[in-house]
């Protein structure tokens, strides 16, 4: 029984009450940034807050990678906002992209970097339960509609709809430039590699046939 089941189990236990969906915000932007060490210290951190939270009264599980299910009382509204902002975290830095040029023997070096902020947030959807039978459709239709708005702040599931979803960054600025040939400063390439990070991608421009490596740069 995986963990989703086993919390399905357990919260007819805990009704009425309300349940809850907390979906640690842009993880896999903050991963390629900072790490994976940085998220799973996250992790960590936030699944230990959530069961100092939840309490004896309440049920908290993780169910996916950085999502968490949990069962609160129905007047528990203020103790879950403490949660999202005991969990919030700014931190300065400054991010940007390094782009290495090959041709004829020759090296060239680009790099664009900006101050930014990166910051740590939950997105967080509840539903009131009243009748433990209701229950497993709540689940499937909060995990269907965490997407899209704004972190930091507990939406309830029938308002969803009327919350404008938008592109949330945990980054809030990167260079303007889009990552281009220190040669001769185009930007279409043949890709050969890359991977799922903001900046990373290997390949030969297409205007003047340098080899071009681009990384992304923390500082």
């Amino acid at each position: 029984m995986n963990n989703l089941e086993q919390f399905k189990e357990a919260a007819p236990a805990y009704v009425p009450g309300l349940v809850v969906l907390f979906d640690l915000a842009d993880t896999k932007r903050r991963n390629c940034h900072l790490g994976h060490n940085v998220v799973d210290k996250d992790i960590d951190e936030f699944d230990r807050l959530i069961q100092s939270s939840v309490g004896a009264s309440g049920l908290a599980k993780r169910v996916r990678g950085a999502s968490w299910l949990a069962m609160y009382r129905l007047e528990s509204l203020q103790s879950i906002n403490e949660l999202l902002g005991s969990f919030h975290r700014k931190q300065e830095m400054n991010v940007g992209w390094r782009s290495t040029g090959e041709r004829n023997g020759a090296t060239k070096v680009t790099e664009k970097i900006v101050p930014a902020t990166i910051i740590r947030a939950t997105r967080c959807l509840y539903s009131a339960v009243i009748t433990p039978k209701s229950l497993n459709g709540l689940i499937d239709k909060l995990f269907e509609e965490c997407y899209g708005f704004s972190p930091d702040m507990p939406i309830e599931l029938g308002n969803v709809v009327n919350v404008e979803r938008n592109f949330w960054s945990c980054v809030t600025s990167y260079p303007p430039e889009t990552p281009f040939c220190p040669f001769c400063q185009r930007s279409d390439f043949e890709w050969e590699d890359g991977d799922a990070s903001v900046y990373s991608g290997s390949g030969t421009c297409k205007n003047c046939s340098a080899y071009v490596d681009i990384k992304g740069v923390e500082l």
